[in-house]
């Protein structure tokens, strides 16, 4: 875990360190945490295809890994095989970030209308979500649809500041 909180933080030196240290023990973990160390590795270090590959490979061993498999497929320009990977982890679609990629994908595939319906069923759920408007106003725009996407973003300017505004507008 500490590995991976350094990929997220964007530390790939204090990833290797880390993984450094589990490599002299590789005959202790099993083939599945060999995989995700390989995964991590491959983040860390933007290696798109390998992160990819070996982020299918644990899809196809266990389903929590279905949606890692998704952002992996729509990083790798695979909006397709993302859209599969999410609709198979659809156990996440309680998670605001299930939905925004999902429609993330959609939008890549230029189907706007299926993108805008993934966006809304998010902020159904997290109406106060920042990314769900985000997912929201990006496909009102891949459908044309200014107005709307002049009036919501009029109406999110006069929500309330608790809003979660982390993640700007693209």
């Amino acid at each position: 875990r500490i590995a991976w909180a350094f990929s997220n933080l964007g530390q790939p030196a204090h990833v290797d360190s880390v993984l450094q240290r589990v490599g002299t023990h590789l005959a202790q973990i099993t083939e599945f945490e060999k995989l995700q160390l390989d995964w991590l590795e491959a983040t860390a270090h933007g290696d798109l295809e390998d992160a990819r590959a070996a982020a299918l490979k644990l899809a196809a061993r266990s389903p929590a890994w279905r949606f890692l498999a998704g952002v992996e497929s729509l990083q790798f320009n695979r909006p397709r095989d993302a859209v599969a990977f999410f609709r198979k982890a659809s156990e996440r679609s309680n998670w605001i970030l299930y939905w925004v990629f999902l429609a993330n994908a959609y939008h890549v595939l230029g189907d706007h209308g299926k993108e805008l319906e993934a966006a809304r069923n998010g902020r159904r759920m997290y109406p106060t979500a920042f990314q769900g408007l985000d997912a929201e106003l990006q496909a009102l725009a891949g459908l044309g649809r200014v107005s709307e996407v002049n009036a919501l973003l009029d109406a999110s300017l006069a929500e309330p500041d608790d809003m979660c505004r982390s993640v700007p507008l693209r």
